[in-house]
């Protein structure tokens, strides 16, 4: 939760202050009054059920399923992913919807990208799969950013674009590339 306030509540602000209507949709174990707190009371909110570190197959289907429905239902212009289950996931789901501009923001590669074996291997063909769903990737490191485009995470170099999160930037990325 801390993430989201610390790292991602200017945006959700700055888009607020300029007149969109954001929706913010997090995992049910978040606080929502600590949300609430943090966050313009304008911002719609919608919990949904998801096991941000577990393996399981079924339960990412169903969370695959309710963002289905949630982006079919609300018809969003722009979409913005940022953690592995929702870059990967959120993506697919984005897709299916036909939301017009799909974004994901991969902060850190280290883990699923460290040693070998299955589950590591399974979550690198999903956020492959899932990667080459949006417009565009920002990346917040030019290594990671690189990796992406080399082992063709990304469908060009042009998708993948290298940020330092700050206000004056955020119509750079949705705006210029949109």
């Amino acid at each position: 939760m801390s993430m989201l306030l610390n790292f991602r509540g200017d945006i959700i602000r700055h888009y607020v202050d300029i007149g969109h209507d954001v929706m913010l949709i997090y995992p049910a174990i978040t606080h929502r009054e600590e949300l609430m707190s943090c966050i313009p009371e304008t911002v719609r909110m919608v919990q949904v059920k998801v096991d941000p570190h577990g393996t399981g197959i079924i339960r990412d289907i169903f969370y695959l399923q309710t963002l289905c429905r949630i982006y079919k239902k609300e018809r969003p212009d722009v979409v913005f992913h940022y953690t592995i289950k929702p870059n990967i996931y959120g993506s697919i789901a984005a897709r299916i919807a036909k939301v017009p501009l799909k974004v994901a923001m991969v902060a850190g590669l280290g883990y699923i990208f460290e040693g070998r074996g299955f589950i590591k291997k399974k979550a690198r063909i999903l956020y492959k799969i899932g990667l080459r769903q949006v417009d565009r990737v920002i990346a917040l490191n030019a290594s990671n950013r690189n990796l992406l485009v080399e082992k063709g995470y990304v469908r060009s170099r042009e998708h993948a674009l290298i940020s330092v999160w700050r206000r004056c930037r955020f119509e750079q990325i949705f705006v210029r590339y949109g």
